[in-house]
């Protein structure tokens, strides 16, 4: 796993999967607020932006549970329609 973002409030982590051929981000949130929440939102804008320049077309999430979901949803991740185990395979679009 590669930090990618890491301070007092949140960080963010990158696991690459050889069989998806492509990245899940992992959040810790340790405080939030609005102004985290702009803050993340400037996080992940630069890292999808890196990732679509690199030719990847989604970043994947695992959450583990409803309230991670919400939060994934919350920065744009949506249902793919299948599962890895127990858990919804979400996924953003990197670009347009």
């Amino acid at each position: 796993m590669i930090k990618v973002y890491d301070d007092k409030d949140v960080v963010v982590s990158l696991e690459w999967s050889e069989v998806m051929n492509s990245y899940f981000i992992h959040t810790d949130v340790k405080a939030w607020s609005l102004s985290k929440y702009r803050k993340f939102l400037g996080i992940l804008g630069k890292l999808t932006t890196d990732l679509h320049a690199r030719g990847f077309e989604y970043l994947y999430a695992l959450p583990p549970t409803e309230k991670e979901e919400k939060w994934e949803e919350l920065f744009g991740f949506e249902d793919s329609g299948e599962r890895i185990g127990d858990y919804k395979l979400m996924r953003l679009h990197n670009g347009n």
